[in-house]
């Protein structure tokens, strides 16, 4: 007969979980994906975080759950857990987390999850560290022949490491014969000897110990005719699905009678292993039915990881007992969304919805987004996002769908959108109205994933000040004016629309301008104007006179009829704010001064005229005795027209010249003899002098001027004659 047993062994494995984050400064590493550990051995699970060198480490810690609504739980802080898990910081970013005397219960999926002082900076390591839990169990015939061959194989469900040795015992001793290859031992033609009870271990760690298997060397042949067949020989079940699981026997060919077939999970050891059909543990959760004369099946329902074995199908006659090797292998599975936390909008991004182990081919998978159903039932286990958008975010879960009918959901797994900073705008707190000397706070929003952490404030195109928050203490009218917040991510930045400050203040810099002369002259007024700069503009103008209690006026101008010193007071709804006094004096009359005015111009005009006299005679004195000169020398007539002229009251003299040249010459006068005062009376003397100007077509040359003295009597024969009286 062939029998099979497996049972637990400790050992200590330590691994470093490998993962990636899916982005460039955040995430978890790990050293490795998986692990396969044995049934209750110590296994220690280690992760190192990575996130901008910016940001402060808060917490680390580990939980079964990728991340879902809200806080996942802490499984170093599970009660349920204590004296059996221990977390340990082996540096400022590196955690680890040991689980000691493993069973399938803890056969998971293991996540690392940080958190940090930004906002929204928590952060869970995908796809984790999956952990297989397994036993060792023989596998062999058993029942061989003597003088045959016989194979022994050290067997787990899952794939421990490749440097693993393993040490063979028979009936508690080492085995020296064989050949060992791996986790397997080979005896060749085996004798009556080498029956008995065989056991496998695992190098360094010889004290844990596998089950025995009992190998039976005999002389009895027809046995090796006995055979149970499975179906299916290995199911992957989905966690509260149902499995049933069928056996087919061939016996009696050498006329041996099928008294029981029973299911069991352990191979058959020493002693007769128990009837899961009759176990009261299980009652209402396993059922077990005989379909026909050699087929029995067992089914399980609502299966849980513990259900998570290899079951046998155990055959009994009259004079045998048979364990079907190598059984059926029932592994439980739950579902694991797998993606990318973190996707820049516009990318495309890929989920997966795994199991830990190949689910049937007509499996069929649904996909949820929070409450969405996104798709119909399909046999693609992934979904497709292209070009994803802020409303691709959200809690994404599978659902898978068994042969039998049954749903399985997945927790659910964020995926988190992110793009650059949208919707930025500015909120003014405090009173409706500013006031100078009040104090503003401006709020900047915006909305970016990740949050936008670079604020920065600009007035116009300056920048003014950093920060979400910017307040202004003991505000002034300089701090008016349009402010814009800019908000910056990794992704990029985005301004605010410019918001308008405009602060009022009391009437400042209140100052009086005189409209033309300061000077009041009688019967006429000054016009004074008041200016100021206020928020809003003054609009009660008042004007006072100095050493008068009450106000002499009021609006911006004001007309002065008094000399006297004038100030106004410029006021708004904020305050008032006087101005600085200025002089009005009082003049003459105006027609006194018209007068004045008159005789200063006239004096000043008798003076020039009297000047002007006095340079033109002396100038003509001299260019008359240069002309006399001339004249005696060059003109005879000239000269006797001069003495005979010289004993006359009058004196002229005649000047002529041509047309093509135009002669002056200086004229001298020459003074008449005086009558006596009782002939010429109270007549003053006169001297006239006349100059001729003849015109002269015919010649081009020079021609000499001639002067000559005559009375004004004959004045007629000149074509132009000027009279000049000198006194």
């Amino acid at each position: 007969m062939l029998r099979s047993f497996r049972a637990s062994l400790p050992l200590i494995l330590v691994i470093m979980t490998a993962g990636s984050d899916g982005q460039q400064d955040w995430g978890v590493n790990y050293s490795s994906s998986s692990v396969c550990a044995l049934k209750g051995s110590t296994v220690k699970i280690s992760c190192t975080v990575k996130y901008p060198h910016d940001h402060q480490l808060r917490s680390v810690y580990w939980t079964k759950h990728a991340v879902t609504d809200g806080e996942t739980p802490d499984l170093c802080s599970d009660p349920d857990k204590t004296g059996r898990v221990q977390c340990v910081r082996a540096d400022k970013d590196t955690s680890s987390i040991t689980l000691t005397a493993v069973t399938e219960a803890d056969k998971h999926i293991y996540y690392c999850r940080f958190t940090t002082d930004a906002e929204g900076g928590k952060w869970t390591g995908i796809p984790g560290v999956q952990l297989d839990v397994t036993d060792l169990q023989v596998e062999t015939q058993q029942t061989v022949v003597e003088g045959d061959s016989v194979t022994l194989s050290c067997k787990s469900s899952c794939s421990l490491p490749e440097e693993t040795t393993f040490i063979w015992y028979r009936n508690t001793k080492t085995i020296n014969k064989g050949i060992r290859t791996k986790n397997q031992l080979h005896l060749w033609s085996v004798s009556y000897y080498d029956a008995g009870d065989y056991q496998c271990a695992v190098g360094g760690n010889e004290h844990l110990i596998s089950p025995a298997v009992y190998v039976k060397v005999q002389w009895v042949d027809g046995l090796l005719d006995w055979r149970v067949k499975y179906s299916p020989s290995s199911v992957c079940a989905l966690k509260g699905s149902t499995v049933k699981i069928s056996c087919t026997s061939t016996y009696s060919v050498y006329g041996y009678q099928l008294i029981q077939s029973v299911s069991t999970k352990p191979a058959v050891t020493g002693e007769e292993p128990p009837d899961l059909c009759t176990d009261p543990d299980k009652r209402g959760g396993i059922q077990c039915v005989r379909e026909d004369k050699d087929t029995f099946s067992i089914t399980l329902t609502a299966v849980t990881e513990a259900d998570k074995h290899i079951y046998y199908c155990r055959i009994t006659d009259t004079r045998f007992r048979w364990t079907g090797i190598p059984g059926a292998h029932l592994d439980v599975t739950g579902l694991q969304v797998e993606t990318k936390q973190c996707v820049k909008e516009g990318d495309s991004v890929t989920l997966s919805c795994k199991s830990s182990c190949s689910l049937p081919e007509e499996t069929t998978f649904i996909w949820y987004r929070n409450t969405e159903r996104l798709t119909g039932e399909t046999l693609n286990n992934q979904l497709h996002l292209q070009s994803v958008s802020r409303s691709d975010a959200g809690e994404y879960r599978c659902a898978a769908r068994g042969k039998a009918g049954e749903r399985l959901n997945s927790p659910s797994v964020y995926l988190s959108v992110e793009y650059p900073p949208k919707s930025v705008s500015v909120s003014v707190s405090g009173s409706a109205v500013i006031v100078s000397g009040d104090s503003v706070t401006l709020n900047c929003s915006s909305d970016s994933n990740p949050p936008a952490l670079n604020f920065s404030w600009l007035k116009g195109e300056s920048s003014v000040g950093s920060g979400r928050i910017f307040s202004i203490s003991n505000i002034s009218s300089d701090h008016s004016g349009e402010y814009k917040c800019r908000a910056r991510n990794k992704h990029g930045e985005k301004n605010s629309d410019p918001v308008m400050l405009n602060v009022m203040y009391p009437p400042r810099n209140v100052s009086v301008f005189i409209n033309g002369s300061a000077v009041i002259v009688s019967g006429d007024s000054v016009t004074l104007s008041c200016s100021s700069d206020s928020n809003p503009p003054a609009v009660n103008f008042t004007w006072f006179k100095e050493n008068q209690s009450s106000a002499v006026g009021s609006g911006q101008s004001f007309s002065a009829l008094d000399s006297g010193r004038y100030y106004c007071e410029a006021e708004n709804k904020y305050g008032s704010q006087r101005s600085e006094s200025v002089s009005v004096t009082e003049g003459v009359q105006r027609s006194a001064l018209l007068t004045l005015t008159g005789v200063v111009a006239g004096c000043g005009g008798l003076i020039f005229i009297i000047i002007f006299i006095i340079v033109f005679i002396w100038k003509k004195k001299k260019r008359d005795g240069g002309a006399e000169d001339t004249r005696q020398n060059q003109n005879p007539i000239g000269r006797s027209a001069e003495t005979a002229s010289a004993n006359d009251s009058a004196v002229y003299s005649l000047v002529s010249a041509n047309q093509s040249e135009d002669l002056y010459t200086n004229i001298t006068s020459v003074k008449a003899k005086r009558s006596s005062r009782a002939e010429a009376g109270d007549v003053e003397d006169l001297q006239y002098a006349s100059v001729h100007h003849f015109k002269n077509k015919d010649t081009k040359t020079e021609e000499h001027q001639k002067m000559e003295m005559q009375r004004p009597s004959d004045a007629n024969r000149c074509e132009d004659v000027i009279y000049s009286s000198v006194k």
